[in-house]
Protein backbone atom coordinates (compact mmCIF):
# COMPACT_ATOMS: atom_id res chain seq x y z
CA UNK A 1 0.00 0.00 0.00
CA UNK A 2 3.20 2.30 0.45
CA UNK A 3 3.17 3.08 -3.52
CA UNK A 4 -0.59 5.32 -3.17
CA UNK A 5 -0.75 8.23 -1.78
CA UNK A 6 -3.27 8.40 1.52
CA UNK A 7 -5.58 10.91 2.32
CA UNK A 8 -7.97 11.77 5.48
CA UNK A 9 -11.62 12.83 4.86
CA UNK A 10 -13.56 14.38 7.84
CA UNK A 11 -16.35 16.21 8.09
CA UNK A 12 -18.11 16.17 4.53
CA UNK A 13 -21.36 14.88 5.88
CA UNK A 14 -23.11 17.28 3.46
CA UNK A 15 -21.40 17.06 0.84
CA UNK A 16 -22.45 13.34 0.20
CA UNK A 17 -25.40 13.35 2.55
CA UNK A 18 -27.72 14.18 -0.90
CA UNK A 19 -26.54 11.22 -2.74
CA UNK A 20 -27.89 8.55 0.18
CA UNK A 21 -30.74 10.73 0.90
CA UNK A 22 -32.07 10.08 -3.11
CA UNK A 23 -31.45 6.09 -2.85
CA UNK A 24 -35.04 6.33 -0.68
CA UNK A 25 -33.98 2.93 1.62
CA UNK A 26 -34.76 3.17 4.69
CA UNK A 27 -32.34 4.34 7.30
CA UNK A 28 -30.72 6.78 5.11
CA UNK A 29 -32.21 9.66 6.80
CA UNK A 30 -31.24 8.58 10.44
CA UNK A 31 -27.83 7.32 9.28
CA UNK A 32 -24.78 8.17 11.61
CA UNK A 33 -22.46 11.10 10.54
CA UNK A 34 -19.72 9.97 8.06
CA UNK A 35 -16.61 8.88 10.66
CA UNK A 36 -13.07 9.48 9.39
CA UNK A 37 -12.05 7.52 6.33
CA UNK A 38 -9.19 6.84 4.30
CA UNK A 39 -9.22 7.37 0.47
CA UNK A 40 -6.55 6.05 -1.65
CA UNK A 41 -6.04 6.84 -5.39
CA UNK A 42 -4.33 5.41 -7.82
CA UNK A 43 -0.68 6.73 -8.94
CA UNK A 44 -1.12 5.77 -12.71
CA UNK A 45 -5.17 6.44 -13.54
CA UNK A 46 -5.56 8.78 -10.61
CA UNK A 47 -9.19 6.30 -9.36
CA UNK A 48 -10.05 6.22 -5.76
CA UNK A 49 -9.16 2.45 -5.66
CA UNK A 50 -11.06 2.14 -2.07
CA UNK A 51 -14.97 1.80 -1.07
CA UNK A 52 -15.24 4.46 1.90
CA UNK A 53 -18.28 2.84 3.68
CA UNK A 54 -20.49 4.62 6.02
CA UNK A 55 -22.33 2.30 8.53
CA UNK A 56 -24.79 0.07 7.32
CA UNK A 57 -24.21 1.20 3.54
CA UNK A 58 -23.91 -1.03 1.00
CA UNK A 59 -22.15 -2.02 -2.61
CA UNK A 60 -24.47 0.48 -4.36
CA UNK A 61 -23.53 3.72 -2.35
CA UNK A 62 -20.02 2.92 -1.68
CA UNK A 63 -20.13 3.54 -5.82
CA UNK A 64 -21.54 6.39 -5.67
CA UNK A 65 -18.88 8.05 -2.96
CA UNK A 66 -16.13 6.60 -5.48
CA UNK A 67 -18.25 8.81 -8.41
CA UNK A 68 -18.07 12.23 -5.83
CA UNK A 69 -14.61 11.79 -5.95
CA UNK A 70 -12.33 13.65 -8.89
CA UNK A 71 -8.57 13.39 -9.05
CA UNK A 72 -8.52 17.05 -9.53
CA UNK A 73 -9.63 17.12 -5.54
CA UNK A 74 -6.75 17.96 -2.37
CA UNK A 75 -7.18 14.84 -1.35
CA UNK A 76 -4.92 13.53 -4.18
CA UNK A 77 -1.69 13.71 -3.18
CA UNK A 78 -0.19 12.07 -6.95
CA UNK A 79 -0.80 14.95 -8.77
CA UNK A 80 0.91 18.87 -8.18
CA UNK A 81 -1.23 22.08 -8.45
CA UNK A 82 0.28 22.48 -12.02
CA UNK A 83 -1.00 19.11 -13.43
CA UNK A 84 -4.71 19.66 -11.29
CA UNK A 85 -4.95 22.70 -13.73
CA UNK A 86 -3.86 20.99 -17.14
CA UNK A 87 -6.49 18.10 -16.10
CA UNK A 88 -9.47 20.68 -15.07
CA UNK A 89 -9.07 22.47 -18.65
CA UNK A 90 -8.48 18.71 -19.76
CA UNK A 91 -12.11 18.11 -19.00
CA UNK A 92 -13.75 21.72 -19.64
CA UNK A 93 -12.34 21.67 -23.26
CA UNK A 94 -14.13 18.46 -23.55
CA UNK A 95 -11.10 15.91 -23.08
CA UNK A 96 -9.13 17.48 -25.37
CA UNK A 97 -5.25 16.34 -26.29
CA UNK A 98 -3.00 16.97 -23.39
CA UNK A 99 -0.54 17.86 -26.52
CA UNK A 100 -3.03 20.19 -27.96
CA UNK A 101 -3.92 21.96 -24.81
CA UNK A 102 -0.45 22.53 -23.50
CA UNK A 103 0.05 24.26 -26.63
CA UNK A 104 -3.36 26.18 -26.12
CA UNK A 105 -1.59 27.09 -23.02
CA UNK A 106 1.74 28.33 -24.51
CA UNK A 107 0.42 30.70 -26.81
CA UNK A 108 -2.35 32.13 -23.80
CA UNK A 109 -5.06 30.96 -25.06
CA UNK A 110 -6.73 29.07 -21.95
CA UNK A 111 -6.51 31.30 -19.05
CA UNK A 112 -4.42 29.81 -16.05
CA UNK A 113 -5.47 30.09 -12.52
CA UNK A 114 -4.03 33.07 -10.18
CA UNK A 115 -0.86 31.84 -8.68
CA UNK A 116 0.26 29.09 -10.74
CA UNK A 117 2.82 29.71 -14.00
CA UNK A 118 1.68 29.27 -17.56
CA UNK A 119 4.95 27.71 -18.30
CA UNK A 120 4.88 24.58 -15.38
CA UNK A 121 1.16 23.92 -16.17
CA UNK A 122 2.35 23.09 -19.93
CA UNK A 123 5.45 21.42 -18.81
CA UNK A 124 4.38 19.76 -15.76
CA UNK A 125 4.77 15.82 -16.23
CA UNK A 126 2.86 13.45 -17.87
CA UNK A 127 -0.63 13.20 -16.31
CA UNK A 128 -3.38 10.47 -17.11
CA UNK A 129 -7.17 11.09 -17.64
CA UNK A 130 -9.18 7.75 -16.77
CA UNK A 131 -12.11 8.60 -18.44
CA UNK A 132 -9.61 8.72 -21.56
CA UNK A 133 -7.53 5.28 -20.67
CA UNK A 134 -11.10 3.47 -20.37
CA UNK A 135 -12.20 5.24 -24.25
CA UNK A 136 -9.18 3.31 -25.68
CA UNK A 137 -9.18 0.37 -23.80
CA UNK A 138 -10.97 -1.26 -27.34
CA UNK A 139 -7.26 -0.80 -28.90
CA UNK A 140 -5.84 -3.46 -26.18
CA UNK A 141 -5.24 -6.53 -28.34
CA UNK A 142 -6.48 -9.65 -27.21
CA UNK A 143 -3.72 -12.46 -25.76
CA UNK A 144 -2.53 -14.08 -29.22
CA UNK A 145 0.42 -16.12 -30.10
CA UNK A 146 2.81 -14.85 -32.22
CA UNK A 147 5.46 -16.76 -34.22
CA UNK A 148 8.38 -15.43 -35.66
CA UNK A 149 9.81 -16.39 -38.86
CA UNK A 150 13.41 -18.38 -39.06
CA UNK A 151 15.28 -16.83 -42.43
CA UNK A 152 17.54 -19.95 -42.74
CA UNK A 153 13.82 -21.90 -43.69
CA UNK A 154 12.71 -19.39 -45.71
CA UNK A 155 11.06 -20.79 -48.89
CA UNK A 156 11.70 -24.16 -47.52
CA UNK A 157 8.51 -25.95 -48.51
CA UNK A 158 9.01 -24.78 -52.28
CA UNK A 159 13.18 -25.81 -52.47
CA UNK A 160 13.67 -27.51 -55.89
CA UNK A 161 10.14 -26.84 -57.66
CA UNK A 162 11.02 -24.08 -60.21
CA UNK A 163 8.67 -25.37 -62.93
CA UNK A 164 5.03 -24.58 -62.80
CA UNK A 165 3.22 -27.97 -62.33
CA UNK A 166 6.09 -29.67 -60.63
CA UNK A 167 4.56 -29.71 -57.30
CA UNK A 168 1.07 -28.83 -56.39
CA UNK A 169 0.04 -28.35 -52.43
CA UNK A 170 -3.63 -29.44 -52.07
CA UNK A 171 -5.76 -29.33 -48.92
CA UNK A 172 -9.36 -29.05 -48.02
CA UNK A 173 -11.48 -27.11 -46.55
CA UNK A 174 -14.91 -27.57 -45.10
CA UNK A 175 -18.17 -25.17 -45.09
CA UNK A 176 -20.90 -25.24 -42.18
CA UNK A 177 -23.24 -23.58 -44.96
CA UNK A 178 -24.16 -25.65 -48.19
CA UNK A 179 -23.51 -23.60 -51.41
CA UNK A 180 -25.92 -24.40 -54.02
CA UNK A 181 -24.53 -25.71 -57.42
CA UNK A 182 -24.12 -23.57 -60.08
CA UNK A 183 -26.97 -25.47 -61.84
CA UNK A 184 -28.96 -25.19 -58.74
CA UNK A 185 -32.58 -23.90 -59.32
CA UNK A 186 -33.68 -23.33 -55.64
CA UNK A 187 -34.95 -26.52 -55.16
CA UNK A 188 -31.72 -28.62 -55.03
CA UNK A 189 -31.53 -30.69 -51.65
CA UNK A 190 -29.12 -30.38 -49.33
CA UNK A 191 -27.17 -33.55 -49.48
CA UNK A 192 -26.47 -32.32 -53.20
CA UNK A 193 -24.75 -28.74 -52.35
CA UNK A 194 -21.70 -28.05 -51.82
CA UNK A 195 -20.10 -29.13 -48.60
CA UNK A 196 -16.22 -27.99 -48.84
CA UNK A 197 -13.81 -28.40 -51.53
CA UNK A 198 -10.13 -28.47 -52.63
CA UNK A 199 -7.80 -26.33 -52.52
CA UNK A 200 -4.77 -26.17 -55.46
CA UNK A 201 -1.50 -24.13 -55.02
CA UNK A 202 1.31 -24.35 -57.38
CA UNK A 203 4.72 -23.76 -55.83
CA UNK A 204 6.59 -22.57 -58.84
CA UNK A 205 4.17 -20.11 -59.67
CA UNK A 206 1.66 -19.71 -56.72
CA UNK A 207 -0.99 -19.53 -58.73
CA UNK A 208 -3.92 -21.24 -56.42
CA UNK A 209 -7.47 -22.61 -57.74
CA UNK A 210 -10.35 -23.71 -55.55
CA UNK A 211 -12.89 -26.89 -56.64
CA UNK A 212 -16.24 -26.67 -55.19
CA UNK A 213 -17.40 -30.35 -53.48
CA UNK A 214 -20.70 -31.51 -52.32
CA UNK A 215 -18.37 -34.08 -49.88
CA UNK A 216 -14.96 -34.61 -49.20
CA UNK A 217 -14.99 -38.52 -50.16
CA UNK A 218 -12.53 -39.70 -52.56
CA UNK A 219 -14.11 -40.20 -55.48
CA UNK A 220 -15.15 -36.07 -55.34
CA UNK A 221 -11.59 -35.10 -54.94
CA UNK A 222 -11.04 -37.42 -57.67
CA UNK A 223 -13.55 -35.20 -59.99
CA UNK A 224 -11.88 -31.67 -58.16
CA UNK A 225 -8.52 -33.24 -59.27
CA UNK A 226 -9.25 -33.95 -63.01
CA UNK A 227 -11.14 -30.16 -63.38
CA UNK A 228 -7.88 -28.45 -61.92
CA UNK A 229 -5.63 -30.70 -64.59
CA UNK A 230 -7.93 -29.84 -67.25
CA UNK A 231 -7.66 -26.22 -66.36
CA UNK A 232 -3.96 -26.58 -66.20
CA UNK A 233 -3.98 -27.87 -69.53
CA UNK A 234 -5.07 -25.36 -71.01
CA UNK A 235 -2.25 -23.21 -70.31
CA UNK A 236 0.17 -25.68 -71.08
CA UNK A 237 0.72 -27.21 -67.84
CA UNK A 238 1.32 -31.06 -67.10
CA UNK A 239 0.71 -31.93 -63.51
CA UNK A 240 4.17 -33.78 -62.26
CA UNK A 241 3.30 -34.74 -58.28
CA UNK A 242 1.32 -33.17 -55.58
CA UNK A 243 2.06 -32.60 -51.79
CA UNK A 244 -0.82 -33.61 -49.47
CA UNK A 245 -2.01 -34.18 -46.06
CA UNK A 246 -2.99 -37.71 -44.95
CA UNK A 247 -6.59 -39.10 -44.70
CA UNK A 248 -8.60 -39.04 -47.87
CA UNK A 249 -5.89 -38.25 -50.28
CA UNK A 250 -4.26 -41.66 -48.97
CA UNK A 251 -7.60 -43.44 -49.99
CA UNK A 252 -7.03 -46.42 -52.34
CA UNK A 253 -9.35 -44.47 -55.40
CA UNK A 254 -7.21 -41.59 -54.90
CA UNK A 255 -3.53 -43.93 -55.17
CA UNK A 256 -4.75 -45.21 -58.00
CA UNK A 257 -6.00 -42.03 -59.89
CA UNK A 258 -2.15 -40.52 -59.36
CA UNK A 259 -1.02 -43.80 -60.38
CA UNK A 260 -2.65 -44.46 -63.89
CA UNK A 261 -1.53 -40.57 -64.27
CA UNK A 262 1.88 -40.87 -63.67
CA UNK A 263 1.90 -38.50 -60.98
CA UNK A 264 4.00 -38.76 -57.74
CA UNK A 265 2.40 -37.80 -54.40
CA UNK A 266 4.35 -36.50 -50.60
CA UNK A 267 2.64 -36.96 -47.79
CA UNK A 268 2.86 -34.01 -44.29
CA UNK A 269 4.15 -36.31 -41.64
CA UNK A 270 1.69 -36.99 -38.40
CA UNK A 271 0.67 -34.18 -37.00
CA UNK A 272 2.84 -31.85 -39.14
CA UNK A 273 0.23 -30.16 -40.80
CA UNK A 274 2.65 -27.30 -41.27
CA UNK A 275 4.32 -28.89 -44.13
CA UNK A 276 1.44 -28.63 -46.01
CA UNK A 277 1.49 -24.91 -45.22
CA UNK A 278 1.51 -23.65 -49.00
CA UNK A 279 -1.94 -24.74 -49.31
CA UNK A 280 -2.69 -24.46 -45.87
CA UNK A 281 -1.99 -20.55 -45.51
Amino acid sequence: MGTFAAHTIVDQEEKFAELYIKENVEGWRRAAPIQTKTIWYHPRNNLPICKAHLPGSNEKSARALEGALCATEETNKNLDESQKELLRWHFRLGHVGFSRLRSLIRHDKVKIRAGLSKTAVANCKHVMCSSCEYGKACRRPTKVNTTSEIKEKRMELKKGDIFPGQRISVDHYQSAVPGRPYSSRGSTDTKNMYHGGAIFVDHASGYLSVKHQVSLSAADTIKAKLKFEREASESGVIIQGYHTDNGTFNAKEFMEALTAANQKIRFSGAGGAHQNGVAER
